[in-house]
């Protein structure tokens, strides 16, 4: 090896050590329990909650339209998501770590996502929940520098170690769980009080897990709903919008239940949830694409409040 390439591969492991030191380095850790979230229900939500996923210059929030186009059929997203929240059926949990007990000040704090396993009892939201993290689902993993209590993850569009994780929303009684790629969390702390974060996820979910994960999920909770209160006018409304037929299956029309295929045929649905933004390159890597040329993603943005579910632990964590 050269003096120059040994030179440049010291220098490199150098800063991995480094950083790795400043991740185990951090003594305090708190926990945060996701509370509510700000599902969009309007073009207006949507666009404020967007950022750029891919470098254009544009604000991206497909699914954030979709679901706004939803809520406008009376799908309530948000409620029914926070209703979820609030019975434990939906947890998310929000991990911080920092070498500063305030947690106001760190270049390199942490900060995790993660699907929590079902509560076996409503959570009360008063930093008594104990909620442990599913491991069904891997947590999103995020290091960046907490200023003022506020925390913000790599751009998407530029990172070069993308974030995955997990989000879970309700629709009536079923859970539906979309897989975010290339993530990024902020969020402000206040750490009066019994402390709380104030937060937004962005990220992009593939349009082949939209068309093999997502769609059967929400057609499986159009359904239910349906069952559940065949005579309520969301069920009405739902079979009125999407009971239309598939093009190869025009059986399935007025049959008192959606298909998956009516979902994605749906001509206002199959509109929005056109893929909108270029995450991926050919070769299958995170190579987000100012240029478009070939979109493969959907892109998702909300807010999210949280609260503090445990005390500071110094030089470890009682999970």
């Amino acid at each position: 090896m050269s003096d120059f390439r040994f030179q440049k591969f010291t220098l490199h492991l150098l800063g991995l050590l480094l950083v790795s030191h400043a991740v185990h380095a951090s003594d305090y850790r708190r926990n945060y329990l996701v509370n509510s979230v700000l599902i969009p229900v309007s073009s207006v939500d949507a666009i404020a909650y967007a950022i750029d996923l891919n470098g254009d210059g544009h604000a991206d929030n497909n699914l954030g339209y979709v679901f706004a186009a939803l809520a406008s059929q009376g799908l309530d997203l948000t409620g029914g998501t926070n209703a979820a929240i609030a019975n434990g059926s939906v947890v998310h949990r929000i991990d911080l770590q920092s070498t500063d007990a305030t947690f106001s000040s760190d270049p390199a704090a942490m900060a995790s996502w993660c699907v929590g396993h079902v509560l076996s009892r409503p959570p009360l939201f008063d930093g008594t929940d104990q909620a442990a993290c599913d491991s069904n689902y891997a947590p999103g993993v995020f290091l960046a520098a907490l200023s003022g209590g506020s925390f913000t993850s790599a751009n998407p569009a530029t990172t070069t170690t993308p974030v995955a994780l997990t989000i879970s929303i309700a629709i009536g009684s079923e859970s539906i769980e979309l897989p975010v790629q290339g993530a990024r969390l902020s969020f402000t702390s206040d750490n009066s009080g019994p402390g709380h974060l104030q937060g937004q996820i962005n990220g992009s979910v593939r349009h082949d897990d939209i068309q093999t994960k997502v769609l059967p999920a929400m057609a499986a909770a159009f359904n239910s709903i349906i069952q559940s209160d065949p005579g309520s006018s969301t069920a009405i409304d739902l079979l009125k919008f999407f009971d239309s037929g598939c093009i190869g299956n025009p059986a399935f029309a007025k049959d008192g239940q959606i298909e998956i295929c009516e979902l994605y045929e749906n001509a206002l649905i199959s509109t929005l949830l056109a893929p909108d933004v270029q995450i991926w390159d050919s070769g299958g890597n995170y190579a987000p694409n100012p240029a478009n040329t070939n979109p493969d993603s959907n892109s998702l943005g909300f807010r999210f409040a949280a609260v503090l579910s445990d005390r500071v632990f110094a030089n470890g964590f009682e999970p």
